[in-house]
């Protein structure tokens, strides 16, 4: 079997420093701490370990806009770097024969999946995770 590893890295370099403001978005998206406890796993594995294969993922949903989640979203991506994330539209990932959207990536963002009152983006994302 021979494969080929098409992996970059992430230009961000951990530093030290103060992650109290990173603690509190967290608490203010996911106030319940078993919940907040499960992201931050997920999200650590998917930053430290990009070998790993993740088995899951995340589906954030609120009544309000603006609380937070395509900022949590962006912050990952730039993680886990922008060359391994993708950010393809739900009419995209219904409507095109072609998923070049998921090829090599890490990460994919979908900021509306429930567009047109319709689940079929979010069926079809299924099949890939």
């Amino acid at each position: 079997l021979q494969s080929i590893n098409l992996y970059t890295p992430s230009a961000i370099k951990p530093l030290p420093g103060e992650w109290t403001p990173w603690d509190d978005f967290l608490a203010h998206m996911f106030p319940v701490e078993a919940d907040r406890a499960k992201v931050e796993r997920w999200a650590a594995t998917l930053i430290a370990k990009p070998g790993t294969r993740m088995i899951y993922g995340l589906l954030m949903m609120s009544e309000n806009q603006g609380v937070g989640k395509g900022t949590f979203a962006r912050i990952l991506a730039e993680l886990v770097g922008r060359q391994n994330a993708s950010f393809p539209s739900a009419s995209l990932i219904v409507d095109s024969q072609f998923n070049g959207w998921v090829a090599g990536k890490r990460l994919i963002i979908v900021d509306e999946i429930y567009e047109g009152h319709s689940w079929k983006a979010y069926n079809k994302l299924k099949s890939f995770v």
